[in-house]
């Protein structure tokens, strides 16, 4: 068997990390509308399989929104999130917070904003998937990108870095607040790398049903 054979993801196995993944934003909304204290919408997570060349059709100019990105490490499932908002969202989010306009820059502000929104997003998530499929997971700290400067969110996302994988899981997940005008996307990237363990994984749990 070929190695992008061995690497490959069946259309069961997506199944069953698209069903982790609702689980676990579930846990996510639940959380945020929690701390928000207002009710968070979701949209059906989609799952795919991509390659490295595919990237450029699915990121294309990034327009008026805020990148962070957050990379993750575990025993079954790591890789990297990226989460994209408007970027005017930390001011509906300024509030709801709790942070007052005078506490300090309107840049600090919107940066501790946009990152603290990521971390919990992804924190939430991704420990909801991780205890279905066992094991923990360990969160970088997140980091805002300037796009500003690229023509697309592909080169905002991966210009100057060599990519360390060939093909990976893109999972992508809408998060949306109604009562205070605030919508993001966020985006798991689950490189060749950990395939082989999260397909282990998924098989035992798909044989423990």
């Amino acid at each position: 068997m070929s190695n992008d054979a061995a690497l490959a993801i069946d259309a069961l196995e997506l199944d069953a990390i698209k069903e982790s993944f609702n689980i676990g934003m579930g846990r996510a909304a639940a959380l945020l509308a929690e701390i928000l204290e207002h009710r968070v919408l979701l949209q059906v997570p989609e799952v795919e399989q991509i390659t490295d060349g595919q990237l450029g059709d699915r990121f294309r100019q990034p327009g008026d929104i805020s990148l962070v990105r957050q990379p993750f490490s575990g025993q079954v499932v790591s890789g990297e999130v990226v989460a994209l908002m408007r970027r005017d969202a930390y001011k509906a989010l300024m509030q709801t917070y709790g942070y007052g306009p005078e506490e300090r820059s309107e840049l600090a502000l919107q940066q501790e904003v946009l990152l603290e929104i990521t971390a919990t997003l992804a924190a939430a998530t991704l420990s909801g998937v991780a205890e279905q499929l066992g094991g923990e997971i360990d969160f970088a700290a997140p980091a805002l990108v300037c796009v500003e400067q690229w023509t697309s969110l592909h080169e905002a996302l991966f210009s100057g870095r060599d990519l360390p994988w060939r093909q990976a899981v893109l999972v992508e997940i809408g998060f949306a607040i109604e009562a205070i005008d605030f919508s993001a996307s966020l985006y798991v990237f689950i490189p060749e790398s950990s395939l082989p363990a999260l397909k282990r994984a998924i098989g035992a749990m798909l044989e423990g049903l």
